[in-house]
């Protein structure tokens, strides 16, 4: 389709060289350029008037696939009273035997090969001031065509002038470059040089206009989807080019193999030139991985690696295991930080807290296996394959990295905004020393967060039964730790409880960390009817008499606290 711009461009341009020039123009199709320049300019129009299917499709019932279109052309052109003259022949066929060519006008291809055939038979005589007005020239659509064209001007057999080109124009001006005569010595499928785009660096797309997508387009047709993601965030957010996306992605489905890399990229097209930008920030993701790609495109917007490293199927993997509901629920506090995670495990609360917009994530754990990748998957609550190992993530993921150190055995001269230690404080038997070895590490006005799974609550053994619905008396060991019966529980050194809980009190655990630190929140969260809150009685008090309600009743105690100046 040529729009109104294209042909008042092509009109204009044309009459610049006079009435006197010579105009080719190869592949006329229904005359919709011929009739704007015949009466401007000599027209030699090039074609083989074969009407094809795609010609039946976009014009019913007018001419029969296979055959001729010339006498309809004809007519068209003597109803505007013109005339102009005809080379009825295919474009590798077609030769040019009557001078010198002002202008050639290409309105038929729309990929390298075709541009080739119809280049090679006029360029040649194209005056040293000629011009080449490529239509389609400027369309996201046909990038290989346009990286053919930025070949051919990056090796001076073409030049592209400087140009600004409203956002309904898709003509591209071109002229003889100083190396013309190489034109046969160019591979119209060569890469282009790694010195940058002609294109790109002479013609001034309006705002709005679509080949803005030509870099992402061009890499998304070859499954190159990371690139294509770090070319889309280089463009300016613009909600009108959505409408220019949604021309591009049926072409674009025909011409990739990978749907689901696909998708993926689309979501993240919409997500660039929409309006969400204008939500607060850090968006919640927790709800579907499809959020969480979407929450990480808009919560990184000022991390220069938010392209290189967004890995949706990672993403998608640590939502489907469970880890990305804490980091949700934190985002607004890890967002913008370089985030410190203690015990941190494999690390997958660190995608999470990355999706929220964590500017790094550096994870800690003396007993993490960076080389394997099972792990404790939440939400079947199974030990499963998580896909990639901990030295594979960071690996592709840039801000991304787990050491399996102590934090007191890491670097004292790295320093952070943040230290995190979800459900870690309770198996911490030097927890004074550990705080003070993250106080130390941490920048002026940082932060300790962490969420600590109180030992005395209904549950707090961290053993079977976690749930009062999941209780079986016939279980001697389910038994032993049933209604509390884990507070005095008295374990053989090699047990669970001996080596992994430290049975600290919540009054402990606030002392030591307002030793180091100033609590901003202590928000203590109670047991529900599933986690045993109604199996206190009154005997299991006498029982304990040294622990109190919020003792038996509190689940967890979430905290947040600033280092102390």
């Amino acid at each position: 389709m040529v729009t109104a711009a294209d042909i008042d461009s092509i009109r204009r341009i044309v009459s610049d060289h006079g009435s006197d020039s010579v105009t080719v123009e190869l592949g006329p199709w229904l005359g919709a350029i011929s009739t704007a320049i015949a009466d401007i300019t000599n027209l030699h129009v090039v074609d083989n008037f074969k009407w094809t299917k795609h010609h039946a499709k976009k014009v019913p019932k007018k001419i029969e696939p296979g055959e001729s279109f010339r006498p309809y052309y004809e007519t068209i052109i003597a109803g505007f009273g013109q005339s102009v003259t005809i080379h009825s022949c295919d474009f590798e066929t077609f030769t040019w035997e009557s001078g010198a060519i002002d202008v050639v006008v290409i309105d038929a291809p729309k990929s390298a090969k075709m541009l080739k055939l119809c280049l090679q038979s006029v360029l040649p005589y194209l005056n040293d001031d000629g011009e080449i007005l490529l239509k389609h020239g400027l369309s996201p659509l046909y990038t290989d065509m346009a990286n053919y064209v930025a070949l051919l001007a990056s090796e001076g057999v073409l030049s592209i002038p400087e140009q600004t080109v409203e956002a309904s124009l898709t003509v591209l001006r071109l002229s003889k470059g100083p190396r013309s005569s190489r034109f046969e010595e160019i591979d119209s499928e060569a890469p282009l040089p790694m010195s940058g785009n002609p294109i790109e660096k002479a013609v001034h797309l309006h705002a709005d206009h679509g080949f803005r997508f030509y870099a992402a387009v061009d890499a998304a047709r070859r499954n190159a989807w990371t690139l294509a993601i770090n070319e889309l965030s280089k463009m300016k957010p613009n909600t009108k080019l959505l409408r220019v996306w949604d021309k591009i992605e049926p072409v674009l489905h025909k011409l990739t193999n990978d749907d689901d890399g696909l998708t993926n990229f689309s979501e993240i097209v919409e997500v660039h030139h929409s309006q969400a930008p204008k939500a607060k920030l850090p968006v919640a993701f927790h709800k579907s991985a499809a959020l969480a790609q979407r929450g990480y495109w808009l919560n990184n917007a000022a991390n220069a690696w938010r392209s290189a490293s967004y890995r949706p199927d990672i993403i998608e993997r640590a939502y489907d295991y469970g880890y990305l509901n804490w980091p949700s629920k934190v985002r607004e506090i890890v967002a913008g930080k370089d985030v410190l995670d203690v015990g941190c495990g494999p690390g997958l609360h660190g995608i999470g807290y990355l999706v929220a917009g964590a500017k790094s994530y550096l994870g800690l754990d003396p007993i993490v296996k960076p080389d394997v990748d099972r792990v404790k998957n939440l939400t079947a609550r199974t030990k499963d394959p998580f896909g990639w190992t901990p030295n594979q993530i960071s690996a592709l993921i840039e801000p991304w990295h787990v050491s399996p150190q102590a934090v007191g055995d890491t670097d004292k001269v790295r320093r952070f905004d943040m230290a995190t230690l979800h459900n870690v404080t309770e198996h911490l038997h030097q927890l004074d020393e550990i705080f003070a070895d993250i106080a130390i590490r941490l920048r002026k006005g940082g932060k300790i967060l962490y969420n600590h799974h109180n030992f005395y609550c209904w549950n707090g053994h961290h053993l079977p039964p976690k749930k009062v619905g999941k209780i079986d008396t016939s279980d001697p060991k389910q038994r032993d730790m049933i209604d509390w019966g884990h507070v005095e529980y008295d374990p053989a050194p090699e047990h669970y409880i001996a080596r992994g809980l430290n049975r600290i009190r919540l009054d402990e655990i606030i002392a030591i960390t307002e030793k180091y630190f100033e609590i901003e929140v202590s928000e203590e969260i109670p047991s529900r009817p599933d986690t045993g809150v109604n199996r206190l009685t009154d005997e299991i008090r006498r029982r304990y008499p040294y622990l109190t309600d919020r003792d038996f009743l509190t689940q967890n105690l979430f905290c947040l606290a600033r280092l102390r100046d």
